[in-house]
């Protein structure tokens, strides 16, 4: 069984010295969410349109390569070139952000460009037992996944993995919210010295809503 992980902002600085975050600042455009076709229940987030103005603060000693906002990512000029360099899949690169305020100011002078990074929508499914997915209403989607109006628990990450086609990054097909990374992407992560790629370990993870 392949190891999977959940990319997703850090709680605390205390173990990693380069907890970056960013706010979307005005003028902030948003677009559409999809809409499944058949349920018609909302399969993903509103769009962030240009331009991406936003305001960052670095919490640590180290700048982040990857900073975490509410859906979006901002990753570092460093992070886009080695990604494309060594073949990682996974992202859309949408543009470079407009930096519009710095904390602590003192960071300015050093910042490097960031650029807006969409997680792809993949067909890949999760596991809803081994998951230990639970929903509201037991009622779901066979075009999207989508169950029940509120998720009420989800504890681990497990995929269906011949449904994956291999991504490095992706959101799985009925969890919008969720940003699943491959084993690879950690590795690269350690070996390019990606700072900031908190990665939680797919059968530790948990959210318990009910």
């Amino acid at each position: 069984m392949k190891a999977f992980y959940s990319l997703e902002s850090p709680i605390s600085r205390s173990t990693n010295p380069a907890v970056t975050d960013f706010f979307k600042a005005e003028p902030i455009n948003m677009g559409e969410a999809q809409l499944c076709r058949k349920c018609k229940r909302y399969i993903s987030m509103l769009e962030w349109l240009p331009p991406f103005n936003v305001e960052m603060e670095f919490l640590g000693r180290e700048l982040g390569d990857i900073a975490f906002g509410v859906v979006d990512l901002l990753v570092s000029e460093k992070f886009v070139d080695l990604f494309k360099q060594d073949g990682l899949t996974g992202l859309t690169f949408r543009g470079q952000a407009n930096v519009v305020k710095v904390k602590p100011k003192r960071v300015a002078e050093h910042l490097p460009r960031y650029y807006v990074a969409a997680i792809n929508y993949s067909k890949t499914e999760l596991d809803l037992k081994k998951s230990e997915v639970v929903y509201e209403a037991e009622q779901h989607c066979s075009r999207c996944l989508m169950g029940g109006d509120l998720l009420l628990k989800l504890k681990g990450i497990y995929i269906k993995e011949t449904t994956w086609s291999g991504e490095d990054l992706f959101v799985p097909r009925g969890f919008y919210h969720l940003h699943i990374a491959s084993q690879r992407f950690k590795e690269w992560c350690v070996q390019r010295d990606i700072k900031n790629a908190n990665l939680i370990k797919g059968e530790d993870f948990l959210q318990d809503f009910s």
